[in-house]
């Protein structure tokens, strides 16, 4: 058995145990997020608040959120990113039909305060990020910073003449 061990760490190459490992790291960070949203989500008991629905998807050069916020106001929402997490946080207010109500049959939409924090996992260029509301969609779009580690920069060299 150590033989073939052996047999089989000669076969693979290093480059294929770093890619496996980041690979495993990715998934990992995966896991963890996945787990601390649902930790925030067990921890919001306070009446009133809701947690709206978040998709989260990485791009090539962008991270892109899409947070559901029928019935909300830009004005009423509060957005925040550094270099670490975006913050949205806010309200939807009940609507006037519901508050003249006299009775309930069925009450699924939720409403009171919200408050989401989405843990970045990237490098984000700050400036250019955007977001958008529309049709009660929020659109977030955070560009990735480009990573130049590793990356051979060509440098010029100056030719001086009559060096003594």
């Amino acid at each position: 058995e150590e033989k073939q061990k052996m047999k089989l760490q000669k076969m693979i190459p290093i480059g294929f145990e770093r890619a496996e490992i980041e690979r495993l790291r990715q998934k990992f960070e995966r896991l963890f997020a996945v787990l601390e949203d649902s930790m925030e989500a067990e921890s919001l008991e306070v009446f009133g608040s809701f947690l709206p629905p978040v998709d989260l998807r990485e791009g090539d050069k962008a991270i892109f959120i899409c947070m559901e916020l029928a019935g909300v106001s830009a004005d009423e929402i509060n957005l925040t990113v550094n270099s670490k997490e975006v913050c949205i946080e806010g309200i939807r207010k009940t609507s006037k039909q519901t508050q003249k109500a006299v009775s309930h049959f069925c009450s699924e939409r939720q409403y009171g305060k919200f408050r989401r924090v989405i843990q970045l996992r990237w490098a984000i260029n700050l400036k250019e990020a955007t977001a958008e509301l529309k049709n009660g969609l929020l659109k977030i779009y955070l560009p990735k910073l480009i990573d130049r580690r590793g990356a051979a920069v060509k440098v010029p060299i100056k030719i001086i003449e009559g060096e003594k």
